[in-house]
């Protein structure tokens, strides 16, 4: 005659993040058998480890020699919170552009910081306006498994002010034909045309500045027109500026 033989699980629900292990078992019995093994440092023994890659429930049969009770547990595995604050941006000034952040995992909460010149930091995709470049981190939170950031950077190009004529005369005043802020954009091209379509000038950035000649030769008066190739998914600027000698 076998005693009554009512093995209790401990740990019934456990909890667990990715890659985190749990002592799971039950409180008497002589042999024992769990299936799946998957996960399982040993399948044959009262209170295994169990270190699961996904939410796996595990059916025992343990045995007091006489009697054979079922008996399982289910782990439950939490996706490890992940942050993806998306590409680095270029925008220009006054113009909002959006974030393009992700995130995975369970039970997550996010917000961004910092939060100025921002609207609404606790979505993936704010709409932000800052007036100089910027970083921004988006914050990935798990009640359970942690926090992870990840870094945006924002480049912000300056408005140009381009002027609509200069006067190389040598006199030293609007001698040369400047943009300003177009150091700002370094990897830009600009060039400049006469009516007929002739390419007269070309810089990239700010390197050089139109002195109102093409190549040794001083160009005559009159109406030429440029082309500003901002690169950084910028749209292209063109217009006119009226050279006067």
């Amino acid at each position: 005659v076998y005693p009554p033989f009512n093995p209790v699980v401990i740990n019934t629900q456990p909890v667990i993040c990715q890659g985190e292990s749990v002592q799971i078992g039950v409180n008497e019995g002589t042999t024992f058998k769990w299936t799946p093994s998957t996960g399982l440092d040993h399948d044959d023994v009262a209170k295994p480890i169990a270190s699961p890659s996904v939410t796996t429930e595990y059916v025992l049969e343990v045995s007091n020699g006489g009697c054979t009770r079922p008996r399982s547990v289910k782990v439950t595995v939490l996706e490890r919170p992940i942050a993806n604050a998306g590409p680095d941006l270029g925008m220009e000034e006054d113009k909002p552009i959006k974030l393009q952040g992700s995130a995975k995992g369970s039970q997550i909460s996010y917000y961004w910081t910092p939060s100025d010149d921002m609207k609404n930091p606790t979505s993936l995709t704010p709409t932000i306006n800052p007036h100089e470049d910027a970083v921004y981190t988006l914050h990935v939170q798990s009640p359970l498994c942690g926090e992870v950031t990840d870094e945006v950077k924002v480049k912000v190009f300056k408005k140009l002010n381009i002027p609509n004529s200069f006067s190389p005369n040598g006199d030293g005043i609007n001698d040369i034909w400047r943009i300003e802020k177009l150091n700002t954009y370094s990897e830009s091209v600009l060039t400049v045309y006469t009516r007929s379509g002739q390419e007269v000038f070309r810089t990239v950035g700010d390197a050089k500045q139109w002195n109102g000649n093409y190549g040794n030769k001083q160009l005559p008066s009159g109406t030429y027109y440029y082309v500003i190739d901002r690169k950084n998914n910028l749209s292209k600027l063109s217009g006119w500026v009226v050279l006067l000698r």
